[in-house]
């Protein structure tokens, strides 16, 4: 079955799928403490959803050790090979898991890990010629190697497992479609129904806010990520919760965005100042934010750029980046396919002279 997008607004569509939450749901049971550990939804007071963390703890205890150790390896935090296919879905408009599945037993290896090597890892580089590479990389060990050393952040422990990848790419997909497929019949089959009750009146409500509020409510979704001039496809998640996923397709000029069906509340304006101003001047007591701070002084970095100046990991980077931008330390501008981060000290200096002076009226 076809998804078909709903435009919103000249250049923005909304798209329903059932798999967005298919895959959404196996990374929330894996990396869930990592949701949890979302400093813009706790500045904001937001109560995680009780249902989902009860789900993940349940469905937990009943998954065999076996299946588990693949969605560890699958959709981990720093890897996330499974989400990589969020792209693939909006692109092929795929609405149901049935047909999603078939279409991953179609594709290649190399198609798949082309997929992963262009979303979420600053390598816009390779975006263009994405499969080309990934047919390089999988006949030659030495490349792959190097290609994940030099140009992928992430723990060193993990750069193993990723390895694994490329040396093994059939033997993965077909362990990744044997999760697939367990995890559909054992686990999804019948959740499809319900999170479609639950995520029916938010997509209704973003809709509604994007045609009353335009290119404002749209910078609110993309976290200032907005170009009139590119099309920006939303999917809408319920396991995402207060989170956000997004990737690009190069040549088309298109954003796609994955939002938690309460990620529009973490950038609602906030009424409680005070509170407000005491998660800000948090945000700014960390030594690694306080280090992207300093580096960005010297001048506007991409994503990978300063992952790689820092020696830590994407989804490191990415975590402590958007407490700054929530913030307005910094802010972002696309150029070209790359998010640059920038620094300005005026605007720092009089926000903090401004929370000061209001938490003293």
């Amino acid at each position: 079955m076809e998804a078909i997008p709903i435009k919103i607004i000249d250049n923005v569509e909304i798209i329903h799928s059932d798999v967005f939450d298919f895959l959404a749901s196996i990374f929330r049971l894996n990396c869930n403490e990592k949701f949890l550990r979302n400093d813009v939804a706790k500045s904001k007071k937001l109560k995680f959803n009780e249902d989902i963390i009860n789900w993940v703890k349940n469905t937990r205890e009943k998954i065999p050790e076996e299946i588990y150790k693949r969605i560890r390896m699958f959709f981990d935090w720093e890897t996330f090979y499974g989400m990589c296919l969020f792209k693939f879905i909006i692109e092929n408009k795929t609405e149901d898991i049935p047909t999603f599945l078939n279409n991953v037993k179609k594709m290649t290896s190399s198609k798949i890990l082309s997929c992963f090597i262009s979303t979420g890892y600053n390598l816009e580089e390779y975006e263009k010629d994405s499969i080309q590479i990934t047919e390089k990389l999988i006949t030659d060990e030495k490349e792959a190697i190097d290609f994940i050393n030099n140009k992928i952040c992430i723990p060193s422990d993990k750069k193993w497992e990723l390895l694994q990848f490329f040396i093994n790419p059939d033997k993965m997909k077909d362990e990744f479609l044997q999760l697939l497929d367990w995890y559909y019949k054992n686990v999804y089959i019948d959740m499809p129904k319900f999170i479609n009750t639950k995520l029916e009146k938010y997509e209704k409500l973003i809709i509604k806010n994007i045609k009353r509020y335009g290119k404002e409510y749209v910078k609110i979704l993309t976290n200032g990520d907005y170009d009139r001039l590119q099309q920006n496809v939303f999917g809408i998640s319920y396991f995402y919760e207060a989170a956000s996923l997004r990737s690009y397709m190069v040549g088309k000029n298109t954003s796609y965005y994955l939002i938690g069906y309460k990620y529009q509340d973490c950038f609602l304006e906030d009424k409680h100042s005070i509170l407000s101003n005491v998660q800000m001047f948090k945000s700014i007591g960390d030594e690694t934010r306080l280090n992207i701070i300093k580096l960005l002084n010297e001048r506007p970095y991409y994503g990978k750029e300063i992952a790689q100046k820092l020696k830590l990991s994407n989804s490191t980077i990415s975590y402590h980046l958007n407490a700054l931008t929530y913030n307005k330390f910094i802010k972002e501008s696309k150029v070209e396919n790359r998010i640059y981060y920038t620094f300005n000290s005026e605007n720092m200096k009089q926000i903090i002279c401004d929370a000061i002076d209001k938490m003293l009226e």
